[in-house]
């Protein structure tokens, strides 16, 4: 058990290291386009680029830790995430940018797919979301600190020392890794893929409604979140005046706002279970969509008031980020890094599909962002509907017969 703790650990820091990549770089946004001269179309593709990177290369790391194992795998990635960190902290030009957040979203999926499928190794379903769920209040603390930390570093060493820090975090978290990080995967567990194509495998997991479901419910609600990382930065620092530091605080409400969510989340598990807290989690992030639509109609002046609606959201994303993974790996449990894989890199290609569509819609307004958050909290609950009633069906069919 004391093993297992320290393995959760170790990926936690290899997690939180992915995540500054962007926490520390979002409130630079504006200074960077103003630095390059570029559109913010174009400075858009520092984010998209860079979840497209994850959403590439995360198929690739999960059957093939399903294969060879866990720990490989993980080291190969974070080598790569590493990589591009150091192309992006001495970036001579903006097209050296770009393609140093490109080769970080390649290595950076490996920590999210390879976590979620150790976890599933490790522990069952209902403990699974629960861990998950500790995980979330844990790791979830890095965006809301990483901001603020990133705009002090702005503010007094310029952007490109934040890329810097990110290189020197990254090789900490690499050097854990290739020390302490045990596998969770054995040779004697791996003999059911010798049998499998990678393709066979793919087929099976894009096949299973049920799985696509769960998976697309949580990318969809995630992209509701990269509307608001890829929108706020503008619309906060450029069109209300907030400085970087106060951009960075005015965030971090949303953070503490899923924390509290996740902790609600895992007490409430054992008392309501996964699919009660899931669908609460997607009505609840319709209502402050709907919510947040008003504020940017009847209050466009008044950044305070959409960040209590967004923080709300934020709030409900707890309860689908940590349930619907957790049913997604159940449909599969032999299948447990492939499965992560596709969850992951559907979600990284949702989010990059909505951080491009922020930065072509967005209209210096509140509600071009709102709409749009409440676009995907819609169809993450008609998905999550249109699952119920299969499941139902499914269940009377079964008991018919």
């Amino acid at each position: 058990m004391k093993t297992n703790t320290i393995t959760i650990s170790i990926l936690m820091v290899a997690i939180s290291s992915t995540f500054l990549a962007t926490d520390l770089f979002i409130p630079s946004l504006p200074i960077i386009k103003s630095f390059f001269g570029v559109t913010d179309e174009t400075m858009g593709l520092t984010l998209s680029l860079n979840l497209l990177g994850f959403a590439i290369s995360a198929p690739f790391y999960g059957p093939l830790s399903d294969c060879y194992g866990r720990r490989p795998l993980m080291l190969i990635g974070m080598a790569v995430f590493l990589l591009g960190s150091l192309v992006c902290a001495f970036v001579p030009s903006f097209e050296m940018l770009i393609i140093g957040r490109f080769f970080q979203g390649i290595g950076a999926s490996v920590a999210g797919v390879i976590t979620f499928a150790v976890i599933k190794d490790l522990y069952t379903i209902k403990k699974c979301a629960q861990i998950i769920s500790s995980m979330d209040m844990v790791i979830v603390i890095i965006p809301a600190i990483g901001p603020i930390i990133g705009a002090y570093i702005i503010e007094f060493m310029g952007w490109q020392a934040n890329f810097v820090i990110i290189a020197i975090i990254s090789v900490i978290a690499f050097l854990l890794l290739v020390i302490q990080m045990p596998e969770s995967h054995p040779p004697e567990t791996r003999h059911f893929f010798k049998d499998l194509s990678f393709l066979k495998i793919y087929h099976a997991l894009f096949a299973s409604f049920p799985f696509m479901c769960y998976v697309l419910v949580s990318a969809t609600i995630w992209g509701g979140l990269w509307v608001l990382i890829a929108g706020t930065p503008y619309l906060i620092i450029e069109l209300f005046g907030f400085t970087v530091v106060g951009y960075a605080y005015y965030c971090a409400v949303g953070v503490v706002a899923y924390i509290i969510g996740a902790a609600v989340n895992r007490f409430l598990i054992p008392k309501y279970g996964i699919d009660a807290l899931l669908w609460f989690g997607l009505m609840f992030s319709v209502v402050t969509g709907f919510t947040s639509i008003l504020v940017a109609y009847f209050t466009p002046d008044s950044p305070y008031i959409l960040r209590v609606t967004t923080a709300f959201y934020t709030f409900a994303m707890a309860f689908v980020f940590s349930n619907a993974p957790a049913k997604a790996l159940a449909v599969f449990p032999r299948l447990s890094g492939s499965s992560s894989s596709v969850m992951t890199s559907v979600e990284m290609a949702v989010a990059a599909l909505a951080s491009f569509l922020t930065s072509i819609l967005y209209d210096d307004s509140m509600m071009s962002l709102a709409l749009l958050m409440m676009i995907f909290s819609l169809v993450a609950y008609g998905l999550h509907y249109l699952l119920r009633v299969h499941l139902s069906t499914a269940t009377k069919g079964e008991t018919a017969s």
